[in-house]
C-alpha cells in the first residue's frame, strides 16, 4: 500500500494542509474536495491513483487542518490558492 505523505504549504491565505501520494511519471493529479469536507476523503483513491503519478489533495482554506482565511473565500479565491499550491509544488501541468 502506498503511503500518504502529509505536509503544509504556505499560500496567501496562510498554510494549506496537503496530502500527497506518488510513484510513476504520469501528469500529476490535484484533487479538490467538496465542502465542508477535507482532503481526507481522497486517501483511499490516492493510494490507487498514485501508482503512476503524483496525487495531491489539499484541505482548502478554512477546512480540515488548513488555516482559516481572514475573510470568507469564494470560488475564485479557492482557484487562486490552488494555483499557488501548484506553483509552490513546482507543478506546471496537472489533471
Amino acid at each position: 500500500m502506498l503511503p500518504i505523505r502529509k505536509s503544509y504549504v504556505d499560500v496567501s491565505t496562510g498554510q494549506l494542509h496537503v496530502r500527497s501520494c506518488a510513484t510513476g511519471t504520469q501528469r500529476p493529479l490535484l484533487c479538490f474536495h467538496m465542502s465542508p469536507f477535507s482532503g481526507v476523503v481522497f486517501e483511499r483513491f490516492m493510494r490507487v491513483a498514485g501508482r503512476d503519478r503524483l496525487v495531491v489533495a489539499a484541505d482548502t482554506p478554512g477546512f480540515g487542518m488548513s488555516d482559516t482565511p481572514a475573510a470568507a473565500p469564494g470560488i475564485p479565491d479557492y482557484a487562486r490558492v490552488m494555483g499557488e499550491l501548484a506553483d509552490a509544488l513546482k507543478i506546471t501541468e496537472f489533471d
